[in-house]
């Protein structure tokens, strides 16, 4: 996990300084006071401005955060203008543009969040099928074009997916172990990714559904044995949606005062800027979730994909003439498939159902949710991506390893499981002496074994 994390810290950093200037790279460090002002929670700053409906506050507290341990200033900047985006001058001249110094600690703070989700990935990875899957996840992620475009840039990004991450892995443990512990951080994961950019808080809504559906779906059985418990689970679901709010607020000190109203307006805002993305610029506007998809497969199945890299260098060594278009999300979609064959087999109250439900969610909000084509909303489904290539990479491995597949390997690496075992982590096959039972005598004749004599060196007799 820790090759992984510093493996793609070191891929962000190389990009850190050749990547392009992006306008909204000004607004998140200019809003790096936040942090700064949440001493004074009923102050100024949280006010009912355009800036603060503009955006949940959890970027601008890691963006704070980010420049304080680079000991830079909270307020490097003034905010970008675009309404004279086409005068770049004009902002330069007024402010906005951040110095290279203040932007380079943006874009590093941007760089280690982004590491940090392919650390956490790997560990979904590993928890949803073995080892190599949680490697296949890792390196498919740390090597994603668009994953390190995002990540050499002082965005807020990175956080969601790491959120996100964190939040996939607590309902993996929450659904292994159903106690308030896991129930409470999940609740909370759910109002913190809310926090960053508000859809994760919508998936509190799957969770209860899916605890109601326990609910409603117990056996006589279950109630005369398991009632007690199987009410405890299907409880902890159902109020997420108050934990998840609740830990939301707490966060964004702009909604303290009117909660349900300020939060209908940073919905209402976050549509309306979305289609207003798209009346400035028509080839970025998205009409309807058909085309959305059409744009989504353009941007990670040719325009961003992992898979283009080998694809390219194979082609330049042997001369071959190889597309890679929409190979990633092939991929993708066999591990999704393959990930719906492990709910099967685990049962409807599995991690793995939990898992695949927040995933799906998720991506179905994007989906539906998408009306402007910019790069970086995508980046959410290259998660959903490496977790599904994660899910193919250890099936294949599972399938394999009994039939000695990869012992070729072992002169070279170290596997992670002998042959014959299924788990990634079993220790390697020892026998196990039964008592009372003598171990059989070898069936090989005395007379066919070399004497004494014939095995001393010439050397030492002569």
């Amino acid at each position: 996990m820790a090759l992984l994390f510093f493996l793609s810290f070191g891929l962000n950093l190389d990009k850190v300084d050749v990547t392009p200037f992006h306008p909204d790279e000004s607004r998140w460090l200019h809003r790096s006071f936040y942090l700064e002002d949440l001493r004074d929670p009923f102050g100024e700053t949280w006010q009912d401005y355009y800036l603060t409906r503009g955006q949940p506050p959890l970027g601008s507290y890691m963006m704070g955060i980010g420049q304080l341990v680079q000991d830079r200033p909270l307020r490097p900047n003034i905010a970008w203008d675009f309404f004279f985006d086409r005068e770049r001058g004009w902002n330069e001249t007024a402010g906005a543009m951040p110095s290279a110094e203040d932007l380079r600690a943006g874009r590093q703070t941007s760089g280690f969040v982004g590491a940090l989700v392919v650390a956490a990935v790997y560990l979904l990875g590993r928890l949803l099928t073995n080892r190599v899957g949680g490697l296949a996840a890792g390196f498919f992620l740390a090597y994603h074009p668009l994953h390190m475009h995002i990540g050499s840039q002082a965005l807020s990004d990175q956080l969601l997916n790491l959120l996100l991450t964190l939040t996939f892995l607590t309902a993996f443990m929450f659904a292994r172990r159903p106690t308030w512990a896991w129930a409470v951080t999940l609740g909370v994961l759910f109002g913190l990714g809310g926090a960053a950019k508000l859809s994760p808080l919508l998936l509190s809504l799957p969770a209860t559904a899916l605890g109601l559906y326990f609910f409603m779906t117990r056996s006589w059985f279950d109630r005369a044995l398991k009632g007690a418990t199987r009410d405890r689970r299907a409880f902890k679901l159902i109020v997420q949606p108050v934990i998840a709010f609740g830990a939301f607020v707490v966060a964004y000190p702009y909604l303290w005062v009117a909660p349900l109203q300020h939060t209908y307006n940073l919905f209402r805002f976050r549509v309306d800027e979305m289609e207003a993305q798209g009346m400035v610029n028509d080839r970025n506007r998205v009409e309807n979730s058909w085309i959305a998809l059409d744009r989504i497969g353009n941007r990670i199945g040719e325009q961003w994909q992992t898979s283009a890299g080998p694809v390219s260098a194979l082609n330049e060594r042997y001369g071959l003439t190889l597309n890679p278009f929409g190979f990633d999300p092939m991929l993708a979609m066999i591990g999704l498939v393959l990930f719906g064959v492990l709910v099967f087999r685990h049962g409807i109250r599995s991690s793995h159902a939990f898992v695949l439900l927040l995933v799906l969610a998720e991506s179905g909000a994007i989906v539906l949710g998408l009306r402007s084509d910019l790069y970086r909303y995508q980046l959410p489904l290259v998660l959903v991506e490496a977790i599904c290539i994660s899910v193919l990479a250890g099936v294949i491995w599972r399938a394999l390893a009994p039939f000695d597949a990869f012992s070729w390997l072992r002169g070279y690496i170290v596997l992670p499981f002998d042959a014959g075992r299924l788990r990634a982590d079993d220790p390697l096959p020892r026998p196990v002496p039964v008592p009372g039972v003598r171990k059989p005598a070898s069936r090989v004749r005395s007379d066919a074994l070399p004497r004494r004599e014939g095995l001393r060196s010439p050397s030492l007799t002569s």
